[in-house]
């Protein structure tokens, strides 16, 4: 909430559902994953977005919980017929945007096909954003994350998931 107020955003949604990896035990990941789906498709259908933006399937750096979103917004897509009414962005680093240091999974550039640009106000508002978070990031860490990204370009990019629509029962096989 603190840091949708700093990005002048409409507040989280949240779905009330436990953590959604299998850290605690596969069952628990099976029981609640019908409920989160269920939960999405209604969020979607209420919010009814132009795009839908997520992480891809690396989850950015691996995040159990990035994944699992990821994976449930494209399951509802493809399972519901939905492809093309909610056009499917995975954001992405390209390789010379990850320090070494960074836990960041990269993109091959090939696959970046949209950007977008954004100004010195949405960074600073992004680095606000980004001391709410005060479970996740000491202070020092975000003074170091801040001047990391001072110099940097602005912009941020995505590749767009796309399938290949065919009619029922006319699939070819693989060779």
């Amino acid at each position: 909430q603190c840091a949708a107020r700093e990005l002048d955003i409409a507040p989280p949604v949240f779905l009330g559902i436990d953590r959604l990896d299998t850290k605690n035990g596969v069952r628990q990941y099976l029981d609640a994953r019908p409920v989160f789906l269920e939960a999405l498709t209604d969020q979607l259908k209420a919010i009814d977005p132009d795009v839908v933006i997520t992480f891809g399937p690396d989850g950015e750096y691996g995040h159990p919980e990035h994944i699992v979103a990821a994976a449930g917004i494209t399951e509802i897509l493809l399972r519901d017929g939905l492809v093309d009414r909610y056009p499917l962005y995975y954001m992405g680093w390209l390789p010379e945007q990850v320090t070494d240091d960074d836990n960041l999974s990269h993109v091959d550039p090939r696959y970046m096909g949209v950007m977008a640009r954004y100004t010195d106000e949405d960074e600073r508002k992004q680095i606000a954003a980004g001391r709410c978070y005060v479970t996740q990031f000491t202070p020092e860490e975000m003074d170091a994350m801040a001047a990391g990204v001072k110099g940097a370009e602005n912009v941020v990019y995505f590749r767009r998931f796309r399938v290949d629509e065919v009619s029922p029962g006319t699939a070819s096989e693989l060779p």
